[in-house]
């Protein structure tokens, strides 16, 4: 039998029981308990099994994009060899790129980059620049929370280890 149809069946079902037990309680018919122990199965049966079931909605993945041969050499406590289309100062060398996102409810993964002297976000709706001097950085699995002065932010990181093996090296 169609789903559609079985779900208006019991729908059905459950109104009728409920209507019937309204009405012996009303005419004074000992019957309006089983008729309301009958509406209350029905309701259980609907609710339990043919209940509309919403979908979760599904956060971007955040995948990483930072080549295998930079996370072998992070690990091995080097200084990788990056490409990036950040613009370095003179003196700043790129120590770790990958995406990662906020921990907000929906948000889409960005590329951050990891300098000797900055963490940068360079996308046009989410500006990210702050000193390595001045942050504290915290790594929980896959969260990375980042203080400086007053403002605190969770980020979900593609490749955590790496970035605190990036960091390590920076500070």
């Amino acid at each position: 039998m169609n789903q559609s149809v079985t779900k208006t069946l019991i729908i059905t079902a459950m109104v009728l029981c409920g209507g019937f037990a309204i009405l012996c309680y009303v005419q004074s018919d000992p019957s309006w308990s089983l008729w309301l122990i009958a509406c209350c199965v029905v309701a259980c049966i609907y609710f339990g099994i043919y209940r509309p079931k919403k979908k979760a909605h599904k956060e971007p993945e955040v995948q990483s994009i930072l080549p295998d041969s930079a996370r072998e050499a992070l690990m091995a406590g080097q200084k990788p060899q990056i490409g990036s289309s950040l613009k370095l100062k003179k003196g700043e060398h790129l120590y770790w790129a990958d995406q990662m996102r906020t921990d907000y409810y929906n948000s889409k993964p960005r590329i951050f980059y990891l300098t000797n002297e900055r963490l940068v976000c360079l996308d046009d709706d989410f500006r990210f620049s702050h000193p390595v001097s001045s942050m504290i950085i915290t790594i929980n699995s896959d969260l990375i929370r980042i203080e400086q002065g007053k403002s605190k932010m969770t980020f979900r990181c593609a490749s955590p280890e790496a970035f605190m093996a990036a960091w390590n090296l920076v500070k």
